[in-house]
């Protein structure tokens, strides 16, 4: 099976949609991602192949959603520095693996390989890693 990939938060540009739409033909083959909480941004996904969105949810329901989901691991993958990252930390508390770009917070608050993973701010970058995770899973 595809990697599912989740994608929380606002994407609006350099957020990560910069990345991502290029991301998601990168990797078509291995990955399906859903996009929650993408707002606005993520409405021009609709209708892609392998993408779901769901623009807007309730902090309270994001257990439930994640449950109903079933993602591999959550993507944060911004293209520009955040100095904290809500979504970082929500996926932390509900023990959801993440992949992040090392940029900002993300490699202050990630130690790669150990707490979660961290690949450069590029498409390439990301699309490499995804690969690797997805050879690597367990099926």
């Amino acid at each position: 099976p595809k990697l599912r990939v989740l994608v929380p938060g606002r994407i609006a540009g350099a957020k990560g949609e910069t990345l991502l739409r290029p991301l998601i033909s990168a990797t078509a083959d291995i990955a399906e991602y859903l996009l929650v909480g993408a707002g606005r941004a993520g409405m021009g996904f609709f209708g892609t192949p392998g993408v779901d969105v769901i623009p807007d949810y309730d902090l309270a329901q994001l257990p439930g959603l994640l449950d109903r989901l079933r993602p591999d691991l959550a993507l944060l993958p911004r293209s520009v520095a955040e100095t904290f990252s809500y979504s970082l930390s929500e996926m932390q508390a509900l023990h959801l693996p993440v992949l992040a770009t090392a940029n900002g917070a993300y490699p202050e608050r990630i130690r790669d390989g150990i707490d979660g993973l961290l690949a450069a701010p590029s498409t390439e970058a990301l699309a490499a890693r995804l690969r690797k995770i997805a050879a690597d899973r367990h099926v």
